[in-house]
């Protein structure tokens, strides 16, 4: 997913003609209401992976969102190794395990390509149900394993939490992390106007029901996954709602940490490429990423960047080199 250094300069150059994104450049909304009502009490549930292929599933909308990664893979892998990878980064319960585990911080150009390529393999191209399940399945079903196996490992009360109020790896916090796969792309590339609901909606509803299978293998449940385009609309605003730190309250700890790895993994695809040099790749880098994240409503206000992310990104970066 951390992807070449032509592909990061082709996503900067769409991006940097987006502005201001019109009413999507503040804060997430607020909104109130019995769903996320119901979406607040998923935080003490744990997720469930499922080793068998739903009976629901329509193969012929499966083929349809392949197609349609086919079509626009680059971007996509590229909003997912920078939008949709920082989203996670200011999730109240998504962080504090990110840096937990470590290798975000510590290792984050290798466990960013891991992350990418497990990815890629559950996205892939499929010539049939039988292929599709026996690969892209079974490796969404292996990802949900993975982390229901180190919520074990990495409990609540290690966490300084209350297990029946949250659990490690909660349904709430993993379909945050499902929509950041499945909506963020087309939030994205619908601000790069690489897609329109009106005119693209067919492609559009069908990568969201490729992650309703991919999701239910990993164990969301299924009241929580893609509906199509206007409920995952609400729910991505709903997840939000709930996992980013309300205005007035401070960025996740660790945030200025996963910036500085995402940073780190960014300067080394542009020194892969040699296109930048070394004194200009933390700028580079900080300018990609600050890019990257104004087409996600709410996000910079959630990482704590305030009104400048980008001066906020440069320290990050300066700072990132002058660490042992």
């Amino acid at each position: 997913m951390i992807s070449t250094l032509r592909a990061r300069a082709a996503l900067l150059v769409m991006l940097s003609g987006v502005g201001a994104l019109g009413g999507q450049s503040g804060a997430a909304p607020r909104a109130p209401g019995a769903r996320a009502a119901s979406i607040a009490k998923y935080r003490a549930v744990g997720i469930a992976p499922r080793k068998a292929a739903p009976d629901w599933m329509d193969w012929s909308r499966v083929e349809g969102a392949l197609r349609f990664e086919a079509s626009k893979g680059q971007t996509i892998g590229m909003i997912l190794s920078t939008t949709s990878l920082v989203s996670t980064y200011a999730a109240v319960d998504i962080a504090p395990v990110l840096i937990r585990t470590g290798r975000l911080v510590n290792d984050s150009p290798r466990r960013l390509a891991e992350t990418g390529a497990w990815v890629q393999e559950m996205t892939g191209q499929a010539a049939s149900r039988d292929e599709f399940v026996a690969k892209n399945y079974r490796r969404a079903y292996e990802l949900g394993m993975l982390h229901a196996g180190l919520s074990r490992t990495i409990t609540a009360e290690a966490l300084g939490w209350k297990a029946d109020e949250r659990v490690t790896f909660n349904q709430q916090a993993y379909a945050f992390v499902l929509y950041t796969f499945a909506w963020e792309p087309i939030e994205a590339m619908t601000a790069m106007h690489m897609v329109e609901a009106a005119r693209d909606r067919e492609a559009l509803e069908d990568w969201l029901y490729l992650w309703r299978v991919l999701g239910y293998a990993m164990g969301v449940d299924e009241k929580l996954l893609p509906a199509g385009l206007d409920q995952a609309r609400e729910t991505a605003a709903l997840l939000r709602q709930a996992q980013y730190a309300a205005p007035g309250e401070a960025a996740p700890e660790g945030v200025p940490a996963l910036l500085r790895g995402e940073l780190t993994a960014i300067e080394a695809n542009l020194a892969a490429g040699r296109k930048e040099p070394e004194a200009k790749a933390g700028e580079a880098a900080a300018k990609i990423l600050a890019q990257a994240i104004a087409v996600s409503p709410g996000l910079k206000e959630a990482l704590g960047l305030g009104a400048d992310p980008l001066a906020k990104l440069m320290e990050l970066a300066g700072a990132g080199k002058s660490e042992p």
